[in-house]
């Protein structure tokens, strides 16, 4: 019977701390994968809550760098191949949504790749396709992923940022 009590209160607190941690921040990398026109990669996210179009990414990975993480996400999600030798940090987005029971650190990380490059939407239950997007015509879309507008407000605004 107290073997039993005991390994309850374990259960209990392990359960506790998995709450926690489902609670805790993810970090996601967001990469403005443009080209040698100005333009940039955008896809638009299914079933989201807190908005559609946006760059590609995911979530860094355990022991990854940055520029690992963009490597992987970017090849991942359209097939493009890159090194993570091309990749520039850009900024760090701190992105709350409580509403929404969303709370990401959003690191975003630029790439140029050719205008020719061929890409694929290889995650179709996450995303409905991917396109060139003139960035003036991104800024002003009214249904971009939430980080998208912390990222202006915090100066991006002109595709020169990225490069």
């Amino acid at each position: 019977m107290e073997n039993t009590t005991i390994y309850q209160e374990e259960i209990q607190l392990l359960k506790q701390e998995l709450e926690e941690e489902k609670r805790r921040p993810k970090i996601g990398i967001g990469i403005c994968c443009y080209n040698e026109d100005g333009k940039i990669l955008v896809g638009r996210r299914i079933n989201s809550k807190i908005g559609t179009c946006q760059f590609p990414g995911g979530h860094l990975e355990y022991g990854e760098t940055f520029e690992e993480c963009s490597v992987r996400e970017l090849a991942e999600e359209t097939g493009i191949q890159t090194e993570p030798h091309q990749y520039k940090y850009i900024t760090t987005l701190n992105v709350r949504k409580p509403e929404h029971n969303f709370h990401n650190v959003g690191i975003i990380m630029s790439v140029k790749v050719d205008k020719d490059v061929e890409f694929q939407n290889l995650e179709p239950h996450k995303n409905e396709g991917w396109e060139w997007m003139a960035w003036e015509d991104f800024t002003k879309r009214d249904d971009l992923f939430c980080p998208m507008y912390l990222l202006f407000e915090q100066g991006y605004t002109k595709i020169e940022q990225f490069y």
